[in-house]
């Protein structure tokens, strides 16, 4: 049995990671689904602490906020769809990991580290939500920090 960490985003590119890890997968194998989604920082006054205060509309604050996960949530159960149409796994060996942070890239080597994956599945870029997030190449940093290995989809 093998456990995996996919990192999707939506993307393009992190669908491309999901078909290639649907060539490797076996029914007695492990999924991780992670997509991670930022706190608005454009409303907050002061975003590195946190007890970070929004100033201006709250409600719009609260919006914004609903939106990203709920975008989050929805690229979850695509690639979770995808999994069960495609029968390529039992899925009660799938679990969903939406994150809530503004360092997606240690926050997928900390989720590889917690879960003691075997091998984590990320495209070359990110897009939408993520690419907000980013801060050079997170696909550079997991191959560098992760406790295992890294499978990079082009």
């Amino acid at each position: 049995m093998t456990k995996y960490l996919l990192c999707t985003d939506g993307s393009a590119d992190a669908e491309k990671a999901t078909n290639q890890l649907l060539r490797l997968l076996r029914p007695e194998d492990s999924v991780w689904l992670f997509t991670a989604y930022s706190i608005p920082t454009e409303f907050l006054l002061d975003s590195f602490t946190t007890e970070a205060i929004v100033v201006g509309d709250h409600d719009a604050f609260a919006t914004e906020l609903d939106e990203r996960k709920n975008t989050a949530r929805s690229i979850l159960h695509n690639v979770r769809h995808t999994l069960q149409k495609l029968n390529v796994v039992h899925m009660n060996n799938v679990h969903d990991l939406l994150v809530e942070c503004d360092n997606v890239k240690q926050e997928i080597v900390n989720k590889a580290k917690q879960l003691n994956v075997d091998v984590v599945v990320v495209g070359t870029r990110g897009l939408g939500t993520l690419s907000r997030l980013l801060l050079g190449s997170v696909s550079s940093y997991v191959i560098e920090n992760a406790p295992c290995s890294v499978f990079v989809v082009r």
